[in-house]
């Protein structure tokens, strides 16, 4: 089930910090866009708390992205973005579920100042993405790993990692070696 499906493009939700609490079903989104194929969307999530949902925020092919100041916990993904474009994650918080946020094949993202902690795989799961930016992010006492860094090509490897912390306070960084 969707709570909010964003089919139209320009849209922006202020939750105005007001929850939206799901039903701990295992297919269902409070915010989900997924049009055929690729587009500019230019959607907004903002203020929200999203509680107990298989995706807090599921978009997928859509381009343009700004979600901000969105915490929740319980969910299986926090965020899942995937086959997106231009996105910008600004403090966000995610515990307490399987995985925090996902970057699935996404480019010129920027996650900043996001805090994913005691998520039972991942806080952050960054799967084949380039040209994104990891800035003064928190990513602690996640069970598998904090960081989850996966590509499969050279140019997925163009993605840059600053003042990020993991576990026990540790830095966590990208290293590029030829």
């Amino acid at each position: 089930s969707v709570c909010m499906n964003l089919t139209s493009a320009n849209v922006s939700f202020d939750c105005q910090g007001y929850t939206i609490d799901g039903t701990d079903i295992g297919s269902s989104d409070a915010f989900y866009s997924y049009p055929a194929s690729q587009i500019d969307k230019n959607l907004a999530v903002k203020n929200c708390t999203l509680n107990d949902w298989a995706n807090g925020i599921y978009f997928r092919n859509s381009n343009y992205i700004n979600i901000s100041y969105v915490t929740g916990s319980s969910n299986s993904y926090g965020v899942y973005l995937r086959a997106s474009d231009y996105i910008n994650l600004t403090y966000t918080t995610f515990n307490n579920g399987v995985v925090g946020v996902e970057l699935y094949d996404t480019s010129y993202s920027n996650v900043i100042n996001v805090t994913t902690n005691s998520n039972s795989w991942y806080g952050l799961n960054f799967n084949r993405n380039d040209n994104t930016n990891v800035i003064n992010s928190t990513f602690k006492e996640n069970t598998r790993y904090d960081v989850n860094f996966y590509a499969t090509t050279d140019t997925q490897c163009i993605n840059t990692f600053t003042n990020v912390t993991g576990s026990n306070n540790h830095p966590i960084k990208l290293i590029l070696e030829p």
